[in-house]
């Protein structure tokens, strides 16, 4: 059992909330026999104004699966179900989900992990601060990873495949990721984050960029 390009796009992304979002998600969590309610992320309305209208229309109410995180959150249960580990509280930073993700952000970033200032994001997982120059590095790779091992080269080439190819899984309608990825078609990949930042990996020139706007 695998993820799809699509499904890996949405681990990636910070999604609208909308069917083709909510879908990769649950296919996700079916595929590992998880249920909805053991994402973490917190209920949410769909960020899409219409998906929005539509679901209070119905009178839904909010969901954690709308979340701009869940499909993050699914791939951490995901990596708890490949890892065949313990799902349980997979969101506290000493949990093995952070202790990896802290790992390879180390080790891509330059930074030693023991020197990372961590914070809870909104979705309540661990977060990191980096300096712009490190968290640059860490897209540079994504844009090349030709000098890294051959497993580590092998997965970011498939993410950078996975959101490339599928833009519209990364951010969805009216999103300048996904916006930007379809006018270059795929030739720059791009990816937004809290706090007005935004990170840009170029392939074909092996450079990746951060831009943080005060």
């Amino acid at each position: 059992m695998s993820l799809s390009d699509a499904e890996l796009a949405v681990v990636c992304g910070s999604h609208n909330g909308e069917r083709k979002h909510v879908n990769a998600a649950r296919n996700i969590l079916e595929k590992i026999g998880a249920h909805e309610s053991e994402l973490y992320c917190g209920a949410s309305w769909p960020a899409l104004k219409k998906e929005q209208e539509n679901h209070i229309r119905a009178k839904g109410e909010p969901l954690s699966i709308f979340h701009n995180c869940s499909g993050k959150h699914a791939g951490m249960l995901a990596l708890c179900h490949f890892r065949k580990i313990a799902s349980h509280h997979y969101w506290k930073f000493d949990h093995p989900v952070q202790e990896s993700i802290r790992s390879v952000l180390a080790d891509l970033s330059g930074v030693p992990a023991g020197n990372f200032a961590s914070g809870t994001d909104g979705c309540g997982v661990p977060n990191y601060a980096l300096p712009l120059s490190a968290a640059a590095r860490l897209f540079a790779h994504l844009a090349d990873p030709s000098g890294l091992p051959e497993g580590r080269r092998k997965t970011i080439e498939r993410i950078r495949k996975a959101m490339t190819g599928f833009p519209d899984m990364v951010a969805g309608t009216d999103r300048f990721d996904t916006a930007l990825m379809k006018a270059t078609r795929g030739r720059i990949l791009s990816k937004a984050g809290g706090e007005g930042v935004e990170a840009f990996a170029i392939p074909s020139l092996g450079i990746g960029g951060v831009v943080k706007l005060l």
